[in-house]
């Protein structure tokens, strides 16, 4: 048994393929939203009940689906966009995005 290391990835063999690197990925963000939750719940004495979740990422059904099955609790799209001054994208015309700074 060797120490983790970060810059490391163990098991691989001529039969893994990309989508098993991106699984992989997928996995690591859940299990540490999962550490943050336990986090959370330790802090805060109770349980969490929801989670809301905006971004790219949010649009990937199998993460999300991921995330409800291991945390125990629903997984919701949030009603703000993480970027909400994306929406409606700059332009010289119609002045700064930010004001009064």
């Amino acid at each position: 048994m060797t120490d983790w290391s970060p810059d490391n990835l163990h098991g691989m063999t001529f039969g893994t393929i990309r989508n098993h690197l991106v699984r992989a990925g997928f996995e690591c963000i859940a299990y540490q939203i999962k550490d943050v939750q336990d986090a959370m719940e330790l802090d805060m004495g109770s349980p969490v009940r929801e989670l809301a979740v905006n971004g790219g990422l949010a649009n990937n059904g199998f993460l999300i689906h991921f995330v409800a099955d291991l945390l125990g609790i629903p997984v919701r799209k949030g009603k703000t966009p993480m970027y909400p001054h994306q929406e409606q994208p700059a332009s010289p015309d119609k002045g700064p995005i930010f004001h009064g700074i």
